[in-house]
């Protein structure tokens, strides 16, 4: 806005320069003309002189542009291509605001649906530990590209701390994911002692992850979606456990 701003200034200076040179250079010429024309209407009759009073200035301007008609079309066609040149710009604006538009409204959008949780049993149908499944999906109109996700998990007595440093052990999981379509990543494998624990409120299991992708449109900046969640579980028959989760702290974000 400011470029724009600062180009119509340069050219409005240009322009009133043009018109000031004019001024100087050839107003003195039309004063002439009308002058002379004045000391000879002297000579004429009331009525002719009446007539050429209110004719002698479009005469003299008349001589002044033949005189001078290649300024004239100097001036005309820098003034036209100064609008046509204003007029594009706007035209291009416009497009680009509108293909801003439309990437804003039809990129992918990643985001974190749940967590599928089951129970690993063995062969005799005791719990061995737990699978964590995180599900993807793409909310936008749009498939993602270079998509990368990445998860880890922890137990720990008590809250995380202020500052925790939310890292990974891996490298990720390269996805793709099309228009309003999800997907699971890596499985996150959780101990039957680390659940128990938890179940028992003597730990805390946090479980966390980072999706980092583009969306097809170009010249559009990175995109990422992060999320955090405290595990809530609890005892059910057969060893079972009842597992859910809840947003927990700042680490949970999308742009």
């Amino acid at each position: 806005m400011l470029k724009n701003a600062l180009s119509f200034l340069v050219a409005a200076l240009i322009v009133f320069s043009l018109f000031g040179f004019a001024e100087n250079a050839f107003s003195g010429g039309f004063r002439d003309c009308v002058t002379n024309d004045a000391a000879a209407a002297q000579k004429l009759e009331d009525g002719d002189r009446v007539a050429d009073i209110v004719a002698r200035p479009l005469v003299c301007s008349i001589h002044f542009a033949d005189q001078h008609d290649g300024l004239f079309g100097v001036i005309g066609g820098f003034v036209a291509s100064f609008f046509a040149y204003m007029l594009i710009r706007s035209s291009d604006f416009r497009w680009k605001a509108g293909t801003r538009q439309q990437a804003i409204a039809n990129r992918a959008f990643v985001f974190i649906k749940t967590l599928d949780a089951h129970a690993i049993r063995d062969a005799q149908s005791n719990v061995g530990g737990y699978r964590l499944i995180p599900l993807w999906t793409n909310g936008g109109n749009t498939p993602t590209k270079g998509l990368i996700v990445r998860t880890n998990w922890t137990s720990r007595a008590g809250d995380l701390p202020d500052g925790y440093r939310y890292d990974y052990a891996k490298r990720g999981t390269v996805m793709v994911l099309g228009p309003h379509v999800e997907a699971g990543s890596d499985i996150i494998e959780i101990g039957a002692n680390e659940m128990s624990a938890a179940m028992d409120g003597a730990e805390t299991i946090f479980v966390w992850g980072r999706a980092d992708y583009l969306d097809i449109f170009p010249k559009t900046k990175p995109h990422h979606t992060r999320f955090c969640y405290r595990l809530v579980a609890s005892r059910t028959p057969n060893d079972g456990a009842d597992i859910g989760f809840a947003h927990y702290g700042a680490y949970n974000d999308a742009d």
